[in-house]
């Protein structure tokens, strides 16, 4: 997809969620029902603008016109911020002093997406539990949570290039 096609599809995207703004600040003259469908529909726009975002990166990323700066980065306060921002019971379990050399804005990309699948999929009442460690000359996240997984057959084809 080019990055044109991309652009003209953010546009209106980006003023359907400016004018879903500009409607959630008359919060006095809204019922609750207003306001909660508001909030649903303000989502909705969110994710279809992060699909472009990921699209024009990926993108990007394909033609290797995406720069990368690598910095150690401390695995510890990027994980606490994230699991602060999503509002669920996290349990963090790693070094305070756990660093990764990594570009900032490609981790964070990457983690908030596991962790936008794991609070999107685990019920307000459980937990998700954050495990970091060094494995060699690696770091491992892993994720833990109660939701109910990817399907084995999805699981074969999930590292695989737009598949359904």
């Amino acid at each position: 997809m080019s990055g044109v096609v991309l652009h003209d599809l953010r546009g209106p995207f980006n003023r359907v969620f400016a004018l879903i703004q500009l409607l959630q600040s008359f919060t006095d003259t809204l019922n609750q029902d207003q306001k909660e469908y508001l909030r649903k529909k303000k989502g909705v726009i969110a994710d279809r603008l992060g699909m472009i975002r990921n699209l024009r990166d990926y993108q990007k990323l394909e033609s290797k016109k995406i720069d990368v700066t690598l910095k150690t980065i401390n695995l510890h306060a990027i994980l606490g911020v994230l699991a602060r921002k999503k509002k669920i019971q996290w349990h963090l379990d790693m070094a305070p002093n756990l660093t990764v050399l990594a570009d900032k804005y490609c981790l964070n990309r990457i983690l908030d997406n596991r962790f936008s699948n794991a609070l999107k999929f685990t019920s307000e009442s459980k937990s998700v539990f954050v495990k970091a460690y060094e494995n060699g000359l690696w770091i491992q996240v892993e994720v833990h949570d109660k939701a109910p997984g990817i399907s084995p057959e999805d699981q074969t084809i999930l590292f695989s290039k737009f598949k359904p």
